[in-house]
């Protein structure tokens, strides 16, 4: 969620906060597929919401929507998911 909110105007610092909470949440986890699968959600839950935000765009509201954004987020974090 942290990551999806990034996109919003003026809340880019929350990019950082997402990958802080993530290292937080891990604890130090030896499970080395862990950042595989945070990725894979988060990809999961990205493309969900700006597919939302692009089904909004009917309204007009297309040149605000942060639809094409969450989904290009969401195309780095399954890439970075596999690396």
């Amino acid at each position: 969620k942290l990551k999806a909110l990034s996109l919003s105007p003026g809340q880019t610092h929350l990019d950082a906060l997402a990958d802080d909470f993530r290292l937080a949440y891990d604890g130090g986890a030896t499970d080395s597929g862990f950042d595989q699968r945070v990725r894979f959600y988060e990809a999961v839950f990205l493309t969900e919401t700006g597919l939302k935000h692009l089904n909004t765009s009917w309204r007009g509201e297309s040149e605000i929507s942060p639809g094409y954004a969450l989904l290009a987020c969401a195309r780095e974090s399954l890439r970075l998911s596999f690396l």
